[in-house]
């Protein structure tokens, strides 16, 4: 597939090629706001309880 060819053909992974996307998408429509990004994704993927709590429990390990 197209996604399959274009790693190969940067010697990406899939994790690094998903890491620059969401970046690119972080920057150019939410102005490079980390919490405006995840404020979208929160509330359009109607998040079940746990996976906010999940989201909360990163947050906070990130802030230790």
């Amino acid at each position: 597939d197209m996604f399959a060819a274009f790693l190969q053909d940067r010697k990406l992974t899939k994790e690094e090629y998903t890491r620059k996307v969401m970046n690119e998408v972080k920057e150019n429509f939410f102005g490079g706001s980390g919490s405006s990004f995840l404020k979208f994704f929160v509330k359009e993927e109607k998040l079940k309880e746990e996976d906010i709590q999940e989201l909360l429990d990163m947050i906070n390990q990130s802030n230790d």
